[in-house]
């Protein structure tokens, strides 16, 4: 068929992988069939871990063979070795069996372990099996104890120089040995004292206080105060610098932003001699000696865990990356910080037992934490942050479908549920309660909260 002009008229029709070109001329008719070049779809890699497994197996089962030869791998950072050996093109997914993992060291997540916007890599419990990612140690073995007191020596367990103040027991936090007792009087965070009405005016770090409950502690090294100094509206916990019993005189080891008001209510806290009821602890570093007086257990083998590892599961750069089913616990700070990173799932989870907020993202875009759980936490629960103020280009992070609630358990001031920094973040459809300040705080531009 010829075209107007005199030249041979060319149709093109496209298949799927195939196209058809026919040209006439002169009455000859010739088909000529081009094949495109096509990548051939291979299945995405799927790894095992298990706590029965072994780093030496190939991580392709999801249990031990019969010869136990082949099976799971025993670490999340023995399948993040075979992910990036992996083609991860068309995706791929670490499913984790059922079990406690207790981490030396964190998940760090960045470009190498990336999906991409078609096929995200996922992180997931197997068959909604649960599964705890524990940031810390756990103890299970006491010496005999005396008037209920359990002591413990950790010298086989944790360095000499490494610190920790918090510890937790069949998954609750407990009380650094302190006083007044938490179960004392009926105000929020139970019993208090108070600074004394001769206080030094205007003073940021010496205040007097009352009685002389102090001169029974025969150490007073490492003992801290938990205070509200001035205003409602701001408490922190401070260490002590320099007890004078005679005086009545409390040094702190720095300056307050606030001047020290008589009147204002404390507690003191890390204190042997204050180790007097249940649920509280008390941890020497110079003999490395644990001392616990646990409350009533209610199973079998009840489980001390001590945080080690500032963070469970770290990202940056990521993109593409699913978490879901888990159960992550026991960090010194943010049990999951995301930083500068895109399309991150965080979904179907739990966060609990942190000593700062229980996730993070900062940066990035178009991240998620959707229909977690989020508890204990030492500060907030959610913190969303980006977008560019200047553009007000929008992050577009979210908070979905969250239950977030006993949270800023240390430090309780703007410690919120869930903060929004930034721009253009969301927060929708979230349980926020049992919190001792703001259930949501925002900063910046064009948020939405529903």
């Amino acid at each position: 068929m010829h075209s107007g002009n005199g030249y041979p008229h060319k149709v093109v029709r496209v298949f799927s992988g195939l196209t058809i070109q026919r040209y006439s001329r002169m009455g000859i008719l010739s088909t000529v069939l081009i094949l495109f070049s096509a990548t051939a779809w291979t299945a995405p890699p799927l790894f095992y871990v298990s706590t029965q497994g072994n780093d030496s197996w190939t991580g392709t089962l999801n249990m031990p063979n019969a010869e136990a030869s082949d099976g799971p791998f025993l670490t999340v950072h023995r399948a993040q070795e075979a992910l990036r050996a992996s083609d991860t093109s068309q995706g791929a997914a670490v499913y984790i069996r059922e079990g406690r993992y207790h981490l030396d060291r964190p998940l760090e997540l960045g470009p190498l372990d990336s999906g991409n916007d078609q096929a995200p890599v996922r992180w997931q419990a197997y068959a909604q099996e649960e599964v705890h990612i524990i940031g810390g140690i756990t103890l299970y073995d006491y010496t005999d104890s005396v008037k209920g007191i359990y002591s413990l020596s950790l010298s086989d367990l944790i360095p000499p120089e490494k610190r920790f103040w918090q510890l937790f027991h069949e998954g609750k936090r407990q009380t650094l040995a302190r006083w007044p007792n938490a179960g004392e009087g009926e105000l929020p965070g139970g019993g208090w004292t108070y600074i004394a009405a001769d206080t030094q005016k205007n003073s940021r770090n010496t205040f007097t206080y009352l009685g002389d409950r102090p001169n029974s502690w025969a150490a007073r090294k490492d003992i801290e105060v938990s205070i509200w100094p001035n205003h409602n509206w701001w408490q922190t916990i401070v260490p002590v610098s320099k007890i004078k019993t005679g005086t009545n005189t409390i040094t702190l080891n720095r300056d307050l932003p606030y001047t020290l008001q008589p009147g204002r209510r404390f507690f003191f806290q890390n204190i042997r001699e204050e180790l007097d009821a249940p649920g509280e602890w008390y941890y020497d570093p110079d003999t490395q000696v644990l001392d616990f007086y646990p409350p009533e257990s209610s199973t079998e083998v009840p489980m001390t865990i001590i945080p080690m590892l500032d963070h469970a599961i770290l990202m940056e750069g990521a993109a593409h990356i699913n978490l879901m089913g888990l159960t992550i616990e026991a960090t010194r700070k943010e049990a999951v910080r995301i930083t500068d990173s895109t399309q991150i799932l965080f979904a179907k989870s739990t966060v609990r037992n942190t000593g700062d907020f229980g996730v993070v993202i900062q940066g990035g875009e178009r991240n998620r934490v959707v229909g977690c759980d989020v508890y204990d936490t030492g500060r907030g629960g959610i913190w969303l942050e980006g977008g560019d103020r200047m553009t007000l280009a929008p992050a577009g992070h979210q908070a979905v479908n969250n239950d977030i609630h006993h949270f800023g358990t240390l430090y309780q001031n703007y410690n919120n549920g869930i903060h929004l920094k930034g721009v253009g973040n969301l927060a929708r459809n979230n349980h926020i309660h049992d919190g001792p300040h703001n259930g949501i705080l925002l900063t910046g531009n064009e948020h939405r909260i529903e």
